[in-house]
């Protein structure tokens, strides 16, 4: 196994009300979420005074895409990433995708 993920859903009573908050909830991520809070998102140790640690290599990228499905949120960092974006019109879906080798083998030993 090269990858794993993990995945939750929020629910709305309605279309309509996901349609009003979801816009400024994506607008929030993309302007106030800087790359400490990317890389602690994905698991990555940050500095406490909210720098990131001298020997992190690689890129940290946060993308706010239209889609079919509808506006999609995703911050990225050395092969895992976080994204949210919106299902039918009544659900928020967040999901995290681990792709680095150690952590699929750290998960490996846990369950078996």
């Amino acid at each position: 196994m090269t990858e794993s993920e993990y995945a939750t859903d929020a629910m709305f009573k309605s279309p309509a009300a996901l349609a009003r908050l979801y816009p400024a909830l994506v607008q929030q991520g993309i302007q106030h979420f800087g790359s400490t809070d990317v890389l602690r998102f994905l698991g990555h140790k940050t500095r406490a005074n909210g720098r990131v640690h001298g020997n992190h290599q690689g890129e940290v990228l946060s993308r706010r895409k239209r889609r079919p499905e509808g506006l999609r949120l995703k911050h990225q960092a050395n092969g895992s990433y976080r994204y949210q974006l919106t299902r039918q019109g009544r659900q928020i879906v967040t999901a995290l995708l681990a792709a680095r080798q150690a952590d699929v083998e750290k998960l490996m030993a846990m369950v078996a």
